[in-house]
């Protein structure tokens, strides 16, 4: 009866509405991701690495980032593990600067998409 005067591009579309949900729960996840890699990546600067050696959290900083899509920062995460092993002196500020500002330029692709 309404038709006639409704916007089409107003339209409820069952489909559209749940592709949208889907898109803001992934959208969601990641940020929640980058808040806790960021979180990690300030802990260790502040208490230093040997202090935080957490091998199996960074383990699963990894499977996130994985099961994200964000190859590069699961490179990165994964040598900071490789490194943290092999040697008694670890030298990892490089790769968690890269890592942050992977996060920090993932973050601001996310907040132009908004």
């Amino acid at each position: 009866m309404l038709q006639p005067y409704l916007d089409p591009k107003s339209h409820f579309d069952k489909s559209n509405f749940q592709t949208q949900n889907q898109v803001r729960s992934e959208t969601d996840s990641l940020n929640n991701y980058i808040t806790e890699l960021r979180t990690t990546i300030s802990e260790v600067c502040l208490i230093g690495l040997k202090q935080y050696g957490k091998i199996n959290h960074w383990k699963k900083l990894v499977q996130q980032s994985e099961n994200l899509g964000l190859k590069k920062i699961s490179t990165l995460l994964e040598s900071i593990i490789a490194s943290i092993q092999s040697s008694k002196d670890p030298n990892v500020s490089p790769i968690l600067i890269l890592t942050a500002l992977l996060c920090l330029s993932k973050e601001m692709e996310l907040l132009s998409q908004k």
